[in-house]
């Protein structure tokens, strides 16, 4: 322990430290290193909510805004010689990640050949009204200059870009049109629309929502009308088959009855095998148009899991994928175990053929709190199977639960318009994300196993 801090250990003096408002630092800089480390901090510290201990070892620069690290970081390893003072406005983090304006005074000396500083360490634990407002906006707003450097960020903004000190291309372009657009961020939709901040259009000023909620339910409401419109338009359409269907048949029963002739005869016997054959599609037709009613019961989410993994082990050993399961034993959902089972199968083999050499499968599940569209309650069981697989366009997903639509060269188009009608069925949600060569989640929301009787 160094002379210095064998001084501040001392009880007379740390009780003179405690009684100062002002955060007050001790730094220190290992030889040959760049990096200021934090040695000692008073209680004052606490405002920011942090304990001392929090602090000690970690970088001097861990408490200031990113934006503002770099500079400080360069600053400070600029010190070369036996002393330098400075005077700064900072912006200082709080642990629960927030900002806060405050000034900070420090002096760096080198003593006996080792870097120390003293910093004095002031922060303003009230924000100016114009502060409070921008910060309590449900709305990203950010300055930005000509170059696309972020000059200020709002609470929300903040959150919403976490560390990006320059705005991508695609919100750049976004000036150039006077209409708001819509942004694809990181698996989120963001409303942006932009405004020059003064008169010589040095610094534009973006306001940013995100809208992705907003768009989902818009797409559920629009693909639950359109089910219900279809399920209306091919039920008539099979009734409508089916009829002259069966006239036909017994006009090819008759002829075949009164033909002497064997070859006209064993024709006829193929048209009645034909006819016979298109009657079973359209039985099948029906039965996934018009499921039968479910039975509702308490499933172990976990259980049917396990159940159905020797059914895939095979093809998952195949094509070489990683099977991962994230789903508490107690979970519970209520609906029917036939048809549950024929939804995560159906899932869990799509996945699989989404992934033809190597990659992962990942089922999890757990309880969430949420509104969803045209649903009522908001206690939910949320249940997710994830791929790393080829993933679909953004057209692709909007067409993914629509009757006779593949993506797979031999696929029927069938499979998950089943999937979209057994969910519906059974009182669920099911939507999907994702993108190009990223892999793809089904998220499906499910009652809670202890709802109902």
């Amino acid at each position: 322990m160094s002379r210095v801090e064998g001084v501040l250990r001392t009880l007379d003096f740390r009780a003179l430290l405690a009684l100062t408002p002002d955060i007050l630092l001790l730094l220190e800089r290992p030889s040959r290193e760049k990096t200021w480390v934090i040695r000692f901090v008073n209680r004052a510290v606490r405002k920011l909510g942090y304990r001392e201990g929090d602090l000690v070892g970690r970088p001097f620069s861990h408490l200031f805004d990113p934006t503002y690290k770099p500079v400080l970081e360069q600053t400070l390893g600029a010190f070369r010689g036996k002393e330098m003072r400075l005077q700064l406005p900072v912006r200082v983090r709080t642990r629960s990640g927030h900002l806060v304006p405050g000034s900070l005074g420090l002096v760096l000396l080198r003593i006996q050949g080792q870097a120390r500083g003293y910093a004095i360490l002031t922060v303003r634990s009230k924000q100016n009204v114009v502060e409070r407002i921008l910060n309590g906006v449900d709305v990203g707003i950010l300055l930005v200059d000509r170059k696309g450097r972020i000059r200020y960020a709002n609470r929300y903004a903040r959150e919403l870009f976490e560390d990006l000190k320059t705005l991508p291309r695609e919100f750049l372009k976004v000036r150039q049109n006077s209409e708001p657009a819509e942004i694809q961020w990181k698996e989120r939709f963001l409303g942006v629309s932009v405004y020059p901040a003064g008169d010589q259009q040095k610094e534009w000023l973006y306001l940013i929502k995100d809208i992705t909620e907003k768009k989902w339910v818009q797409e559920t409401l629009i693909r639950l009308d359109r089910f219900s419109s279809f399920g209306v338009l091919a039920t008539g359409l099979a009734h409508e088959i089916k009829n002259p269907l069966a006239g036909m048949r017994l006009i090819a029963q008759n002829l075949a009855r009164r033909m002497e002739n064997e070859k006209d005869r064993e024709a006829l016997e193929r048209m009645l095998r034909q006819i016979d054959r298109i009657d079973t599609l359209i039985k099948q037709f029906f039965s996934y148009v018009r499921p039968r009613e479910p039975h509702p019961e308490s499933i172990a989410v976990r259980e049917v899991v396990d159940d159905l993994y020797p059914l895939v082990k095979d093809r998952l050993m195949k094509h070489r994928i990683t099977f991962n399961v994230d789903i508490p034993e107690d979970l519970t959902i209520r609906a029917d175990r036939h048809q549950f089972e024929q939804i995560l199968l159906n899932l869990m083999l799509n996945a699989i053929d989404a992934m033809p050499n190597r990659g992962t499968l990942t089922l999890s599940a757990r309880e969430v709190h949420q509104k969803l569209p045209r649903m009522a309650g908001d206690r939910w069981v949320e249940i997710v199977v994830q791929d790393t697989g080829v993933g679909m366009t953004p057209e692709q997903v909007e067409h993914i639960f629509v009757p006779f639509f593949t993506t797979k060269p031999s696929g029927t188009g069938l499979g998950l318009f089943i999937v979209h009608q057994l969910v519906t069925r059974n009182g669920g949600l099911i939507r999907v994300e994702s993108k190009k060569n990223h892999g793809t989640r089904f998220i499906l929301y499910m009652r809670p196993g202890d709802e109902g009787g």
